[in-house]
């Protein structure tokens, strides 16, 4: 088969018909509810791995310089020498 999308999306919608044709309905509703199930299967798994991409790119690298807003900024604690004064 040929590396084209198109190409192999008709080849599934082909295969459908021909079962349709061939071994009737109710063996195309069941084979439809296999090819949907397997979709969704593989819909997850594609999710999953997309999720774990974003996850790495978000988390923060030991060697990264943290900026914070200055909403969120707080008072440096003092030195010992500025407590003894």
């Amino acid at each position: 088969m040929r590396d084209d999308t198109d190409a192999r999306v008709g080849e599934v919608f082909r295969r459908l018909s021909i079962m349709r044709l061939e071994l009737g309905e109710p063996a195309l509703d069941r084979t439809l509810r296999d090819v949907l199930q397997t979709l969704g299967v593989a819909a997850h798994r594609e999710a999953e791995h997309r999720a774990r991409i974003l996850a790495e790119r978000k988390a923060p690298r030991p060697s990264s310089v943290r900026v914070t807003a200055y909403a969120d900024r707080r008072d440096p604690e003092p030195w010992p020498e500025d407590l003894d004064g």
